[in-house]
């Protein structure tokens, strides 16, 4: 990644929202894929030039997540703006979702080897 002044230039920023961003409570982060020309789209049905990772203050505020959870919360989103998809099959990956169950907070070898098969 390299700093940048705007999103002009770069592939992946950070933004701080609270749970009105999402109109709904428990929801950590999310990552928003957008078109050469700022138009939200899906990212697995056509290419994106950027990605936007929100990450939700309220959510990271609350008692029950640690520090460790938010660093493993951040790492997911990465690998989504990196082209992951969910693999909630494997407690074991960064890439599982925490509803399902993620046991891990960083990168295991199972995200390294998706990443290669990218890339």
């Amino acid at each position: 990644m390299n700093f940048v002044s705007s999103n002009y230039g770069s592939n992946m920023d950070f933004y701080l929202r609270y749970n009105n961003f999402w109109g709904v409570s428990g929801v950590l982060a999310e990552t928003r894929f957008y078109s050469n020309t700022g138009s939200n789209i899906q990212p697995y049905t056509s290419n994106w030039s950027f990605a936007n990772i929100y990450i939700n203050h309220d959510g990271y505020s609350l008692p029950s997540i640690s520090n460790d959870m938010a660093l493993g919360t951040t790492i997911h989103e990465m690998g989504h703006a990196f082209g992951l998809a969910h693999y909630n099959n494997n407690q074991y990956s960064i890439m599982c979702q925490t509803g399902y169950g993620r046991k891990v907070q960083r990168v295991q070898k199972t995200d390294n080897d998706a990443i290669n098969q990218l890339y």
